[in-house]
């Protein structure tokens, strides 16, 4: 399922992993991971909360605090997130789907 966020109530992890992949679209054909992107988590007002890179395999992981609403975004000025648009937490695992702009 693409731009979702799944809760693992096994998990006492307060990290948000997840893969990030870039969506075809008419200015990118090629569809596929996301190698070495910024990625930025925001709390909910918008501010930084931490960066972290995708690695060759598109994945990614950021460390939150329970009870707290955080949204990804690109940290390249040529990619949106497109999906998942509600809220991350801690412990989810997140298919983050991008765009060029």
């Amino acid at each position: 399922k693409r731009g979702s966020t799944e809760k693992k109530a096994a998990t006492s992890s307060h990290d948000i992993k997840g893969v990030c992949s870039i969506a075809e679209s008419p200015g990118n054909p090629l569809a596929g991971v996301c190698v070495n992107l910024l990625l930025i988590l925001n709390d909910a007002s918008g501010s930084e909360v931490m960066k972290s890179r995708t690695n060759p395999q598109g994945r990614f992981e950021f460390s939150g605090d329970p009870g707290t609403e955080y949204k990804i975004v690109s940290g390249s000025r040529f990619y949106e997130v497109i999906a998942p648009t509600e809220p991350v937490h801690a412990g989810d695992r997140v298919s983050l789907v991008l765009r060029q702009k």
